[in-house]
């Protein structure tokens, strides 16, 4: 039994019939160490058992997440991660409660997926399972995060490649020849290295006038 920080603030570890609970308290590290006598006390009167589960479903706690994800996420980031939660996670978990989703159902979640996407793509999805269960244990739905364990798949580094001039001026070229509409497109990404799903969520509201005005009129912009 011990009272630990994490973050902002304290935690109290303690076992129960041999099970291992842990409980957050607050920013005080003067209340937590009551909180665990306390606790301390009331397992020894016979007052503290195991507790079942909080049986909260997992459809009901993705929707939450993912109103969470809206508000506190950019648009593009947010509809990412819903995609993948109504694609790939409900599908799995959605009939189920969030308590009872194992490290080893994200581990076979995590093989079935890099047999059919990149590791980057699988790597990505385990970033939103391993924040989407976090979130969870910070909400106090579950007391312990079960993708924690789970490691992302190693991805050797690549280098980045670059056109020169007169390559980029053949693209450009072809774009007007061939499909003229993705010719803003393409310009756009030669000058910013943008990904195409950062081009393909620009708004209005994204572009800074003056900035274009200062590159459509200096050398940068010669590859147009």
């Amino acid at each position: 039994m011990g009272v630990y920080k994490k973050g902002e603030n304290w935690f109290i570890d303690y076992r129960v019939q041999g099970v291992r609970k842990r409980k957050k308290i607050g920013p005080s590290h003067q209340v937590a160490k009551l909180a665990l006598k306390d606790v301390q006390v009331k397992i020894a009167q016979g007052k503290i058992g195991i507790e079942e589960p909080k049986k909260v479903p997992f459809r009901e706690f993705a929707l939450e997440y993912a109103e969470y994800c809206k508000v506190n996420k950019a648009q593009s980031s947010s509809e990412r991660d819903v995609r993948i939660i109504n694609v790939h996670l409900m599908p799995l978990f959605g009939s189920g409660f969030l308590h009872a989703v194992t490290t080893r159902d994200i581990e076979c979640y995590k093989t079935k997926r890099v047999r059919e996407v990149s590791p980057q793509t699988v790597n990505r999805e385990l970033s939103i399972v391993k924040h989407l269960f976090r979130k969870a244990v910070e909400w106090g739905y579950i007391e312990d995060n079960p993708a924690k364990p789970v490691k992302k798949i190693k991805v050797a580094e690549t280098s980045a490649t670059f056109l020169e001039k007169d390559a980029a001026r053949r693209l450009l070229d072809t774009c007007l020849e061939h499909i003229p509409g993705i010719y803003p497109l393409v310009v756009t990404a030669l000058h910013t290295g943008m990904r195409k799903s950062e081009l393909l969520n620009l708004r209005w509201e994204d572009i800074n006038f003056y900035i274009s005005e200062f590159l459509r009129n200096s050398e940068m912009s010669g590859v147009v």
